[in-house]
């Protein structure tokens, strides 16, 4: 009663309750400077913000006043049914129900599956289909056939370490988990099979980032990486120019080029098929899935093979540009040099003209010996054109003979007469 009294005696004759300067300078330094010099709307929000602040406090008052501290006056609000059916459940044994159906279905994180999954990450996550480190790291350019060789030796290496080292492995890890009853009993068939499917998926899919890795590196050592600080992973492969039927050609084509390094991405796919499942070494299984299946979208494949494709048409158009460069000489590759000097020949010519014609067939031996880049590096190739130059030089040089055979001739003749 006393406080109440009180409380009405200050409500209706309120003591001087003012905002504390603090709190005030505080607010006003919130305040922008540009807004701070209009001093009559500051002074108004001021006067405003007390009015509230004293309204806060009687209300305050008020709820002080009339609250009940002990709770004795207290009501009770209406508990849900939900809540009413929480006091009588027991969450033991639904917990338990819930345990015993993980240990049954939730294979992942038994210790079989945990140990086979340590096996991958510790010894063969860095594992690789082809040892592209290995190429990388050769000093000399490599030549199509035998980079080939290498790859093929590099998958069929990494397949055997599969079958006979990470399989009898794995093998291993079952066999001590059948020795401690940690593997379903054959003799419960749809636990046994749930189990292996969940170690076939596990297995799959690690094949396949086997898979995946190995082709993203292939095809970074083919394709100029973006994130490299070198230009290429490798020293080059070999593309000699050649003359051949009257042309200049690409030894080896880029054909087979694209055929035999695309080839290497099939190669891949099929050697991770070829691992058997584990099931099948531990029981004489006569039903199921034989091997494994490490799903490669088609999708992915040709993309990689496209980045290779799309490199190698790159390179080929920055190869026909090369080859122009030999455009001045394509009379003798194309026998029309021969053509035209047998018609010279045919005709009457002064000593001088044969001269003439004789030291401009040998200023050509010079400009080809000269001029012409015998060995430049464009892209994943080491182009080598001493084969070219070599056939020119020796066309230029069997003209050269043939004129002064012809002229040795005339003269021989001339004095005879």
């Amino acid at each position: 009663m006393i406080s109440y009294q009180g409380a009405a005696r200050d409500l209706q004759e309120p003591p001087e309750i003012d905002l504390m300067d603090v709190w005030v300078i505080h607010i006003l330094e919130l305040v922008p400077q540009h807004l701070q010099k209009q001093a009559g709307m500051i002074k108004e929000l001021l006067e405003e913000m007390q009015d509230n602040y004293l309204l806060s406090m009687k209300k305050a008052t008020v709820d002080f006043v009339l609250s009940d501290p002990d709770g004795t006056y207290r009501k009770k609000g209406a508990v849900s049914p939900h809540k009413e059916e929480l006091k009588t459940m027991s969450c033991k044994e639904s917990f338990q129900t819930a345990r015993n159906t993980l240990s049954k279905k939730l294979h992942t994180y038994k210790p079989s599956m945990i140990a086979l999954v340590h096996l991958w990450d510790i010894s063969y996550r860095h594992l690789r289909l082809v040892d592209v480190q290995k190429i990388g790291q050769r000093n000399e350019p490599i030549d199509l056939l035998k980079f080939q060789q290498i790859a093929m030796k590099d998958v069929a290496i990494a397949k055997d370490k599969l079958l006979t080292v990470w399989l009898p492995e794995v093998q291993n890890i079952f066999c001590q988990g059948g020795e401690l009853k940690l593997l379903p009993s054959i003799t419960h068939k749809a636990q046994f099979e749930e189990f292996f499917s969940c170690t076939g998926i596990l297995m799959s899919t690690q094949l396949q980032q086997l898979v995946l890795a190995s082709m993203q590196d292939y095809t970074n050592l083919l394709c100029k990486s973006p994130t490299s600080i070198r230009a290429y992973e490798h020293a080059g492969i070999f593309l000699r120019l050649k003359a051949k039927n009257g042309s200049i050609v690409f030894e080896p084509a880029i054909d087979d080029f694209e055929a035999i390094l695309t080839n290497v991405y099939d190669t891949m796919v099929r050697t991770v098929e070829a691992v058997p499942r584990v099931e099948t070494k531990l029981y004489s299984l006569k039903e199921g899935k034989k091997n494994l299946n490490a799903v490669i979208l088609d999708e992915v494949i040709e993309r990689e093979k496209q980045r290779v494709r799309a490199e190698l048409a790159q390179h080929s158009l920055a190869l026909l540009e090369q080859v122009r460069l030999f455009d001045r000489h394509s009379a003798l590759v194309t026998q029309q040099a021969e053509a035209e000097l047998e018609e010279f020949l045919s005709q009457e010519h002064s000593f001088e003209e044969f001269v003439y014609e004789v030291s401009r067939q040998k200023s050509c031996i010079k400009d080809v010996e000269l001029t012409s880049q015998k060995v430049f590096r464009l892209g994943m190739f080491e182009v080598h054109c001493e084969d070219l130059i070599s056939f020119l030089v020796k066309q230029v040089q069997a003209l050269v003979n043939k004129t002064l055979s012809h002229m040795t001739n005339a003269l021989n003749e001339d004095n005879k007469r």
